[in-house]
């Protein structure tokens, strides 16, 4: 083959792989729609049958409040960490809860009146 012809070759090869990744990304998120894979060594984020027959089994619609201040944390990584791995798993309940737990994320800042609530809340 003369060089002109190999680059055609392989430019239309990385073009036709950018379609097919392109293509295969596509159909991923059409068909695996809520299919989640816990990759975490110690399964953090999977919930015992327990849970689930809890959340499926719920009557009446529940609204939980994350009262979380990103102000007020940043010189506690420890506490960030905790918090980010407690609003993920309150997330996945709200996920699982189909439809009937739902999650609202509250950052109060400083004399605020959702700082207010928070303190009302405990």
């Amino acid at each position: 083959m003369k060089q002109s012809n190999r680059s055609v070759f392989s430019a239309g090869i990385l073009v036709l792989l950018a379609i097919l990744f392109i293509a295969l990304t596509i159909l991923s998120s059409l068909f695996m729609k809520g299919v989640r894979f816990d990759l975490t060594q110690n399964g953090l984020y999977t919930l015992n049958q327990g849970t689930q027959n809890i959340l499926e089994s719920m009557d009446e619609p529940v609204n939980l409040y994350l009262y979380f201040s990103e102000d007020v944390s940043r010189e506690l990584p420890q506490f960030r960490s905790y918090a980010r791995w407690a609003g993920e798993m309150l997330e996945e309940f709200a996920n699982r809860s189909g439809g009937k737990l739902k999650l609202h994320r509250v950052n109060p800042v400083p004399f605020s009146p959702e700082e207010d609530e928070a303190a009302a809340y405990g």
